[in-house]
């Protein structure tokens, strides 16, 4: 059972103007078109949530507008000086590191104490940190990921099914860290529950 105190934060940049993200036409897919082409503008500070059923495209379009897999056609364009920072519900993690090696790995420049603090902030305390994260519940495999993205500044996030794992205080601190971000969101997920109140509005794939 994961217990304590849990409080994530996504760290803010700067601003860059008011059209974050502009999406036109755009086609998304492997060989074949998985959708019709897509279009919307996505202004500062808004944010979206993407609903649609598995398997219809969801993540191959995030992966497609951050630039890791290439369009079928259409374009889009992120404003000038954008930073993103992005959770990826696929990414492929080295399990037999310990969340302290986890965060050492990505910013060694940082100290034991810096390291260990960040951890502990986002619910990963004392020997959990120490303990290769194989040997470790999803989520706290998931907090250690996002001790990690609380230590990059940037403008604009991309959360692809960022509460599987959580439980429910988890859920709740990343709600408000969400909340509080100041730049433009794009979060998919399957909990309605979850991002309901905390989006401008959704966009059904």
């Amino acid at each position: 059972k994961e217990e304590g105190r849990v409080h994530f934060s996504f760290p803010f940049s700067c601003d860059v103007g008011e059209k974050s993200l502009i999406v036109n036409s755009l086609s998304i897919g492997y060989g074949t078109p998985l959708l019709a082409p897509i279009s919307f503008l996505l202004k500062k500070g808004e944010k979206i949530a993407i609903l649609g059923q598995n398997g219809v495209g969801k993540t191959t379009f995030l992966k497609t507008i951050l630039g890791l897999i290439p369009s079928m056609g259409g374009d889009y364009q992120w404003l000038e000086g954008t930073t993103v920072n992005y959770y990826s519900q696929d990414e492929k993690i080295d399990l037999s590191l310990t969340p302290f090696e986890f965060i050492h790995e990505a910013h060694p420049e940082l100290d034991n104490t810096k390291i260990r603090t960040c951890l502990a902030q986002v619910g990963v305390k004392k020997e959990l940190a120490m303990r290769r994260m194989s040997e470790l519940s999803g989520g706290e495999v998931t907090k250690a990921r996002f001790a990690l993205m609380t230590l990059k500044k940037s403008n604009f996030l991309v959360l692809d099914e960022p509460t599987n794992h959580l439980d429910q205080k988890a859920k709740d601190s990343l709600f408000d860290a969400i909340e509080r971000f100041p730049g433009a969101v794009i979060i998919v997920s399957h909990e309605k529950d979850f991002y309901d109140g905390l989006v401008d509005y959704e966009l059904m794939f």
